[in-house]
């Protein structure tokens, strides 16, 4: 990389940062081009920004909805079962709903995954079911009791089985979008993109739009300052590894050797690495805290496309994640890590 790109990137990176709340595009050194972060404290805003959540023309069943509504407020449902990753992708196009809807969200999911939704601000409940753990009749009851208790006139179902559509064909509930079952009043089928923004076709299904890219996850502030609080001192850039920790990952001295490698280049790296089995919301907050994230784990790279890091993606394809500049990927898959080597990765952060 020519010596006056380098020099210059700096001042342009603050430019657009200040513009527009991202890093600079182009093929620019990410370490070097990224302005020392300081993510937004949540104290400032309302609500997650979805740059998409623009006036929509309602569909004459919404409006009929909004008309049901005693409150005046939209009601809406989910049901979320699956696992972690599933339900970060879902992330964006819930937020959406509930903010282009001017309503609030209640979402039955897995106990575990109550720390990811209590994060949305249009969250209103979140209903503990294990979906994947064969739901019992007195599950299955007391969902439905809380599903009528909620007078909900949308309900956005991933979900799929005789018991939740027999559920769903008793809850009253107007609208329910699904993939398939009975229950369903919307078919819909998966939109094209990345995985979150397939998600699209039931925002449709109800003339509302997603644009997946856009939404921004925002943490507690005592969340950010406790981890910046444990970061090396120093000026420099922060580089965040996270490695996914499973059976052929980038090797371990791959890892170790990395940030070596770029303090020969640039003297003044911070560099710390994400431990495995660290608490979500704690892994958002260090991700949330970096300059650059380096990372195999599938969940840290979400949470690094959600809060807007530069980020280079390990065994990754490239139509897993959004395109932006600043989000690299190298292996079209898991199986590939191995055969990257360190100067591939050298070259994703953009040192030639």
């Amino acid at each position: 990389m020519p010596t006056q790109v380098i020099e210059s990137a700096p001042i342009t990176a603050s430019i657009v940062q200040a513009r527009t709340g991202r890093p600079a595009r182009g093929k620019s050194n990410l370490l070097r081009s990224a302005p020392i972060r300081l993510p937004l404290p949540a104290a400032t805003i309302n609500r997650c920004i979805c740059a998409s959540c623009r006036k929509q023309a309602e569909t004459s069943s919404i409006q009929s909805a909004r008309n049901a509504s005693a409150s005046g407020s939209m009601r809406v449902l989910a049901l979320s079962p699956g696992p972690l990753i599933q339900q970060l992708q879902r992330l964006p196009a819930l937020a959406a709903a509930a903010n282009q809807l001017q309503g609030k969200l209640q979402l039955a999911c897995d106990p575990t995954h109550q720390a990811l939704w209590s994060l949305l601000p249009a969250i209103e409940k979140v209903i503990p079911i294990a979906f994947d753990s064969s739901p019992s009749l007195a599950d299955w009851t007391n969902l439905l009791g809380s599903v009528r208790e909620g007078d909900f006139q949308v309900c956005f179902n991933f979900a799929q089985g005789q018991q939740v559509n027999l559920m769903l064909s008793m809850s009253h509930i107007p609208i329910r979008v699904a993939e398939q079952g009975f229950a369903r009043t919307a078919l819909v089928k998966p939109s094209k993109g990345w995985p979150a923004q397939q998600l699209d076709c039931y925002l449709q299904a109800i003339g509302l739009t997603l644009d997946a890219d856009s939404f921004r996850l925002f943490l507690p502030d005592d969340s950010l300052q406790k981890v910046r609080d444990q970061h090396p001192t120093g000026e420099g850039p922060l580089l965040l590894l996270a490695p996914n920790g499973n059976d052929g990952d980038w090797p371990t001295q791959q890892w170790l050797a990395l940030p070596n490698a770029i303090k020969g280049k640039l003297p003044n790296l911070r560099s710390i690495t994400l431990p495995l089995k660290a608490p979500l919301i704690h892994r958002a907050a260090e991700v949330a805290c970096a300059d650059v994230v380096l990372s195999s784990c599938p969940i840290t790279q979400l949470l690094a496309v959600y809060t807007g890091v530069p980020l280079v993606a390990l065994g990754t394809p490239a139509d897993a994640l959004p395109k932006r500049d600043e989000i690299r990927c190298l292996g079209a898959s898991h199986a590939d890590i191995n055969s990257i080597n360190q100067q591939e990765v050298l070259n994703a952060l953009g040192f030639q």
